[in-house]
């Protein structure tokens, strides 16, 4: 467990420089993960970005180099945590549109909020927490259960309840109780995920937010938070995914997740860098398309 009290010790010392050394900091990080990424995984990244852009090799790698640099602003905007509540998040952070926002936690049922790891994905739900939305932060459990502690414990403490992806009943009471739920929706489904277009090309999707969406009768919305500079963050909420409900459970999830992942494509090619291309996102196909 030494290293939870490691990154507990790296996040005070974070906590105690000022935001133009932390935003150094990270920049820093960030060269030392691009360094460290293994050159297939940048190749795969790289080909990825040129397939689904439509791009050079060259500008595809510049994009996912870009992606990956801005991972270590990311740590440090996490790190320092401890010093975020309900009266500075402001600072960092905006909201495209801000009725919208209040709009939606004003109702008394819970929603599905699905987004992606695009921009910093930690900082926007802490954001959606600190400015009065009920979150259910869902998920995926560690496999280094010191970090998974430590990673926990921050978004408990920015106000986030969190779950595990094992947690359905869970989720489903927590919507009734007017609770949003937010699911990450962008990588790779495996064999259990949705068939659904994403970049022109079928792909296996999460089918956990329009499955959950459908389950509960509850709108669905695509959340995603943009740099727009150094330590400055706008919060987009797309309009509600209203999915039609049939007798066809599989269908109704289908066409749900393709509205979905078209709005994610969409606002991912407005700022292409902004998305984690280093996941395989297309690594099912070998076994989900015969």
């Amino acid at each position: 467990m030494w290293q939870y009290y490691l990154m507990k010790a790296v996040s005070r010392l974070a906590c105690l420089l000022p935001d133009r050394a932390r935003q150094l900091a990270g920049k820093g990080l960030g060269r030392i993960f691009w360094a460290g990424v293994p050159r297939w995984r940048k190749n795969l990244a790289t080909a990825q970005a040129a397939m689904c852009l439509k791009v050079s090799e060259s500008a595809a790698k510049a994009i996912v180099k870009d992606s990956v640099l801005k991972y270590g602003g990311m740590i440090m905007e996490v790190l320092s945590f401890p010093l975020l509540d309900k009266d500075n998040v402001r600072d960092k952070v905006v909201f495209a549109d801000e009725g919208r926002f209040k709009e939606i936690i004003a109702r008394p049922e819970g929603f599905v909020l699905a987004t992606a790891h695009f921009g910093n994905w930690e900082l926007l739900g802490a954001a959606l927490s600190l400015c009065g939305c009920r979150l259910v932060a869902v998920a995926q459990k560690q496999h280094n259960a010191a970090m998974d502690r430590f990673i926990n414990e921050y978004r408990a403490l920015v106000g986030e309840h969190v779950t595990y992806r094992t947690g359905v009943m869970e989720m489903a009471r927590m919507l009734e109780k007017g609770f949003a739920i937010g699911l990450l929706a962008d990588q790779d489904g495996g064999k259990g995920g949705v068939k659904a277009e994403f970049f022109g090309r079928e792909s296996s999707c999460p089918k956990g937010p329009a499955a959950l969406a459908r389950l509960k009768k509850t709108p669905l919305y695509l959340m995603l938070l943009r740099q727009q500079a150094a330590g400055r963050h706008e919060i987009f909420i797309s309009e509600p995914i209203k999915g039609e409900i049939t007798g066809d459970r599989e269908t109704d999830i289908r066409n749900t997740t393709d509205a979905l992942m078209n709005m994610l494509e969409r606002e991912i090619r407005k700022a292409p860098a902004m998305w984690f291309w280093l996941h395989d996102r297309w690594k099912a196909k070998k076994h989900f398309y015969r």
